[in-house]
């Protein structure tokens, strides 16, 4: 700045001191909005990985439970379960492939919600059952 006399000061003035902490401001707005979007993110990542790990778990009892029985036409099932308080709701449908007659399809839906969000994964899988292993 420039003084009366014209020899020049060092230092700033109190306007532009509140216009550089008004942009400071705004940026850690702006990074705070970051992490809180990257937390949320995160959180919906972990739902759904556990989703897929608890629809896996289902259809592997269920292949072991139909072998143990030795059922080949073995029905879907559904369930719910609880994990770090958070509730999921999972069904597994077992449906017949016509072209293949040893072949089941199966599918494997869990879904959850937590307050305003929800949200589901599916698994599709292929299990041989041959016919001559049940008689």
């Amino acid at each position: 700045m420039i003084s009366v006399i014209g020899k020049t000061k060092q230092g700033f003035v109190l306007a532009e001191i509140m216009v550089s902490v008004a942009i400071l401001s705004i940026g850690l707005v702006f990074i705070l909005q970051g992490f809180s979007y990257s937390l949320h993110v995160l959180n919906i990542s972990e739902n759904t990985l556990k989703a897929v790990l608890l629809a896996e778990e289902n259809m592997a009892e269920h292949e072991i439970s139909s072998r143990q029985t030795r059922d080949p036409y073995f029905k879907g099932t559904s369930g719910d379960a609880v994990l770090n308080n958070l509730g999921f709701v999972w069904q597994i449908k077992v449906s017949s492939i016509e072209e293949y007659k040893n072949l089941k399809k199966i599918l494997s839906t869990v879904s959850w919600k937590r307050g305003q969000g929800k949200g589901s994964a599916s698994l599709i899988s292929y299990l041989n059952i041959p016919l001559n292993e049940y008689k």
